[in-house]
């Protein structure tokens, strides 16, 4: 009974010691869960570049750094139900990288599919259009192609965008009709900003005012000059007070007045060329009529507007109808040409005196000599005076000379008609490289003229030939250079509008040239706000960069106008 009672007792310890196991340790406590499994976050990068890396982050934190296309791994794994969200947290440089997949709940398996898909960055390339003539339109290009047609002024952009660091060219495919628009800033790198800053820029022509109503001047002859108080001032064959002609004023603002009309009779009449504003401060110039024989005059402008009578042509084998301006030289003295008269009457080289007192210097005429000059003489930088004749020389068709102011007169070149050109314009101009520039109305390549360079070594080059398709033709009155270095002119024929009254050879155009030889037409005369005025000449240019200009005829009296063309 004993021993049973042992054994029992030693069976309930055990038992004891089981449950005191079972139950935990220090009797009754709960035993601890195990940690939840972890997996990894990852997927691929597909189009980076080469050398090119991004940096990837998850859940804002756990960055890794990806350097080639392919798979990747986030370094920290995710516990069984956690969340991930993969982020770009620094692009590569000119690209774009866009995650896909990128959120979820992890599951039990690693992520794999997280998608990061990276691609050049691109820009549009775009601008304004300005200046455009209603009811036309501008078709623009982008390195040659992505055509974009704008019909108004407005923004623009080309359709298709371009990588960043790619280059942009914009050009214009097709001018505007009556308008030649020019493009700035239209070409460069492409950066990390669309392009908004591309100009196209279209002249616009702005009528000033319709010469011959009234006392206003009439029919001018000769384009303006810039007067050295900033004003414009030009002449009018006829119109004034007596009809016999007029000097005008022209504000840079665009507004006109009668300084001067000029009596007729014995006094001078019909002036024709430019003035000349000499050192004295007056204006200078000749008329073709007028004077005690009314052969023309040499007149002098003072300031409160009187007009003083020089000299009178045409006395004896004196020189007649002076049909060009005059240049002051180093001497002081004043020196031009005459048409015709002289002893052989085919016109005279002269000099006057601020005084009033005339020296024939040069009868032209004899032999191989030009004649028929209506040049205003320019001074090279020899010193020597330089000009045209229209007509003569070894071929007949016009000849370019040099004066001494002492009177030797020389042929440094003969027009032959077919290259060059033939019918020199009535003015030279000295470029900004220390060549002489004019123009011919007839002849060239296209039989419409040229724009010639020529050299005080003696050599002529054709600059642009006038006359193909749409350019305008007869550039009569010479070209001035403007600030940007472009040579500016008219063509009294040509154009896109070939009706102009009796004409249906052209209302003529505003061009401009670059010393390279390249050639835009800026406006075509006879459309819109300018109407029928024809016979365009020389232009001047203010201090804003706008075009001053007139056309000898056509307007509503007829006694052609006045006009800016701001470029």
């Amino acid at each position: 009974m004993q021993n049973w009672d042992l054994r029992t007792a030693r069976r309930a310890g055990s038992l004891g010691v089981l449950l005191l196991i079972l139950s935990g340790c220090g009797g009754g406590g709960s035993q601890p869960s195990s940690p939840p499994p972890t997996y990894t976050v990852g997927g691929t990068v597909t189009g980076l570049s080469t050398s090119a890396s991004l940096v990837l982050s998850n859940n804002g934190g756990d960055a890794t750094t990806v350097k080639a296309n392919g798979t990747f791994t986030f370094p920290t794994p995710i516990a069984l139900g956690g969340q991930y969200a993969v982020a770009v947290a620094t692009s590569p440089m000119n690209e774009t990288c866009v995650v896909s997949s990128g959120t979820g709940t992890i599951a039990s398996t690693n992520v794999t599919n997280v998608s990061i898909n990276c691609t050049p960055t691109t820009f549009t390339v775009g601008g304004t259009v300005s200046g455009l003539a209603s009811g036309t339109s501008v078709v623009l290009l982008d390195n040659g192609g992505d055509s974009t047609t704008v019909k108004s002024n407005t923004q623009f952009t080309f359709p298709t965008a371009i990588t960043t660091g790619g280059l942009y060219t914009v050009t214009i495919s097709k001018q505007p009709a009556y308008q030649g628009c020019l493009v700035v800033a239209g070409s460069g790198q492409v950066a990390l900003a669309n392009v908004t800053n591309v100009q196209i820029h279209c002249p616009v022509f702005t009528l000033i005012d319709n010469l011959g109503f009234g006392t206003d001047g009439a029919n001018p002859q000769s384009g303006p000059i810039l007067g050295s108080d900033g004003n414009f001032y030009g002449t009018t064959g006829d119109g004034g007070l007596t009809d016999d002609g007029a000097v005008y004023s022209l504000t840079a603002a665009g507004s006109e007045s009668i300084v001067a009309s000029f009596a007729g009779g014995t006094a001078s009449r019909g002036p024709v060329g430019a003035l000349l504003q000499a050192s004295d401060g007056n204006f200078y110039g000749t008329t073709y009529y007028g004077g005690m024989n009314n052969n023309g005059t040499v007149f002098k402008l003072a300031p409160d507007g009187t007009i003083t009578t020089l000299w009178s042509f045409g006395s004896s084998s004196d020189g007649q109808y002076p049909d060009a301006g005059l240049v002051q030289a180093s001497d002081g003295n004043f020196y031009g040409t005459t048409a015709s008269g002289g002893t052989t009457g085919y016109g005279t080289v002269f000099r006057m005196t601020p005084g009033g007192v005339e020296t024939v210097l040069w009868n032209f005429g004899t032999g191989m000599d030009g004649y028929a000059p209506k040049c205003t003489f320019v001074i090279g930088s020899d010193g020597n005076l330089y000009g045209t004749t229209s007509l003569g020389g070894t071929n007949g068709n016009g000849t370019i000379i040099k004066v001494t102011l002492a009177g030797v007169e020389t042929v440094v070149w003969n027009f032959g008609g077919t290259v060059e050109g033939f019918l020199p314009a009535p003015s030279l101009i000295i470029g900004s490289d220390g060549n002489f520039y004019g123009t011919t109305e007839g002849g060239g390549a296209n039989a419409g003229g040229t724009l010639f360079k020529f050299t005080l070594a003696g050599t002529l080059s054709v600059v642009w030939a006038f006359g193909a398709g749409t350019d305008g033709s007869g550039p009569w009155s010479g070209v001035t250079q403007g600030t940007d270095g472009n040579f500016y002119g008219t063509t009294v024929t040509g154009g896109t509008i070939q009706s102009c009254g009796a004409s249906n050879y052209g209302c003529g155009t505003i061009f401009r040239i670059t010393p390279a030889g390249e050639e835009t037409v800026l406006w075509d005369f006879g459309f819109g706000g300018n109407g029928a005025q024809v016979n365009p000449l020389s232009v001047v240019q203010s201090a804003d960069g706008s075009l001053f200009g007139v056309t000898s005829f056509g307007g509503p009296a007829g006694g052609g106008s006045i006009y800016q063309l701001t470029l």
